[in-house]
């Protein structure tokens, strides 16, 4: 994918190198929950992570961060980290926000975010995992 295409005039996309998924499913897994939100919201916004995380408030994300509340939805947070990780990696972080926000073909034409939000089944996880590897080619 040529993520160019979606910069802005005069930005540059510089990847860092890229996490291996193994590595980032590492660091999904071994991070305090609070680190997970903390990088998700500047990966993929407070709105995409409260959304994932079954607040519409984003006070409650912000608590999250700072160990004042414990998300209940914590492994859909961890999932959302590391799907986010791996669309950042590959396509440049200013991709990952309208990803989850937007509607996507692999997915029923549902948007990710909102699929995480109400069906964390583990077909659901496939699915994502699935529409993340596609946009990766």
């Amino acid at each position: 994918m040529d993520s160019k295409r979606f910069m802005a005039k005069g930005q540059t996309f510089n990847p860092a190198p890229t996490a291996t998924d193994a590595e980032i499913d590492c660091e999904a897994h071994q991070l305090p929950i609070e680190i997970i939100v903390k990088r998700l919201v500047e990966i993929a916004g407070i709105v995409v992570t409260g959304s994932v995380g079954g607040v519409k408030d984003e006070r409650a994300v912000r608590c999250w961060i700072a160990k004042d509340r414990h998300p209940e939805r914590e492994l859909q947070l961890r999932f959302a980290y590391r799907i986010a990780k791996m669309i950042a990696g590959a396509c440049g972080p200013h991709v990952v926000q309208a990803w989850f926000k937007g509607s996507n073909t692999s997915l029923s034409d549902r948007a990710p975010a909102l699929l995480l939000r109400d069906d964390f089944s583990d077909e659901t996880q496939q699915a994502i995992l699935s529409a993340v590897r596609r946009l990766r080619q």
